[in-house]
């Protein structure tokens, strides 16, 4: 009893000092995403089978190493995915972004499509090796018109939201009234793209895809409802998924909240 009584009388006087005591806050991971004019960025929505390890370490050897010694490609900050879909019929594991090098070149189309042509050469089994490693590989690809940056945070909720069109007037109306809503309920489009391509055998073309932010994942449950109530008659699909940034640590930085 004794013993009972002394420590309650020592945690009563750790309470008494709490207001002394300096607690460090969770510091917020930062990630800057940047996208040049001209550049072709490589979308690509992946699931890892369960011997990706062993068949990806080839691949790396045959197409990953000559791709970035020879044709300069760069992997840009990409995005873990939340493998249960907000909506859609996909379960992706990545979102892998990557560029070629384009030289402010007017016509990032050609670089790609050449790239696309010399390794198809040089590596003639490329999609065989794919599907080897991954059971989902979705390729779309998207030319930068103009300069654009943008910063992720590791506080915040990120949405992945990609909308096929049925009507082309009338899904503009519903782009216009959907992006007032994410407004109104203070999410964020931090980037959208349009007009993607797929090379043979990988088509993933979207007419609409774009990244929200969310203050939590409860901000954007409150909001899903009312997304979901809106007149989709002018939409054919839509896949949407949470997101989580990933980049090297030499494009990271951290500050306090």
């Amino acid at each position: 009893m004794i013993m009972k009584s002394f420590f309650m009388s020592m945690f009563t006087t750790s309470c008494l000092l709490m207001p002394s005591i300096a607690f460090a806050a969770p510091k917020v991971e930062e990630v800057v995403h940047i996208y040049k004019k001209g550049q072709v960025i490589d979308f690509l929505l992946l699931t890892n089978k369960e011997n990706y390890n062993k068949n990806f370490n080839a691949y790396r050897e045959s197409f990953i190493k000559p791709a970035v010694e020879e044709l300069g490609f760069t992997t840009l900050p990409s995005f873990f995915v939340d493998k249960n879909p907000i909506q859609g019929n996909i379960s992706p594991d990545f979102l892998a972004i990557g560029t070629w090098k384009f030289e402010g070149t007017k016509n990032g189309w050609k670089v790609r499509d050449d790239a696309l042509e010399k390794f198809m050469k040089r590596v003639p089994d490329l999609h065989a090796q794919r599907m080897r490693i991954w059971s989902l590989f979705n390729m779309s690809l998207y030319l930068i018109k103009e300069d654009k940056t943008f910063t992720t945070f590791s506080d915040k909720t990120y949405v992945l939201t990609s909308y096929w069109q049925k009507d082309k007037r009338k899904f503009k109306r519903f782009k216009k009234e959907m992006l007032k809503k994410i407004a109104a309920a203070n999410g964020i489009v931090k980037i959208e793209f349009t007009d993607s391509r797929s090379p043979f055998g990988y088509a993933y073309n979207p007419e609409y895809t774009f990244i929200s932010q969310w203050q939590s994942k409860a901000a954007f449950e409150a909001f899903l409802p009312k997304s979901k109530a809106m007149n989709t008659s002018a939409v054919k699909h839509v896949n949407q998924f949470y997101i989580t940034h990933y980049a090297p640590k030499q494009t990271r930085k951290t500050t306090e909240p």
